[in-house]
């Protein structure tokens, strides 16, 4: 806690984070972090930090809809956003595979490499999410 706790992840600001964990090893290879709505919100937000060699084999999207299914469980939410840069097509994807999709895009709001990039809005409403498969494999309780 005190560790997440430096970086602002824990605390009034309403941001959490859950471990993933490869199941096969118990290795802790990254966080779903995530924003709960502020009283009376009605969105909250989610975002995935993972080790470089875990990247490529979906546990990104499935931690990204276990946090779907703890959001909109537990909060009146009616929808879960979140954003990558126009130059990440692997986020893009990883965010359309687990179900949320492109909402719009804020212009040049980084500079590196010499261009300046976009930052892609994604989100997924309520309704999307009922849909969802994982909503019947998640083991509650």
């Amino acid at each position: 806690a005190a560790g997440f706790e430096k970086v602002g992840l824990l605390g009034p600001a309403q941001l959490g984070a859950f471990a993933v964990e490869r199941l096969d090893s118990g290795e802790l290879i990254g966080y779903e972090r995530h924003r709960t709505p502020q009283p009376n919100g009605i969105r909250a937000s989610v975002g995935t930090l993972l080790l470089p060699e875990h990247w490529h084999r979906g546990f990104g999207i499935e931690a990204k809809q276990l946090c779907f299914c703890y959001l909109f469980e537990n909060y009146p939410v009616d929808s879960v956003e979140a954003g990558t840069w126009d130059h990440h097509r692997r986020a893009q994807r990883g965010m359309e595979l687990s179900g949320m999709h492109c909402e719009g895009r804020l212009r040049g709001l980084l500079f590196s490499g010499g261009r300046h990039h976009d930052l892609l809005l994604y989100r997924i409403f309520r309704e999307q999410w009922e849909q969802l498969p994982i909503r019947q494999r998640v083991l509650r309780g």
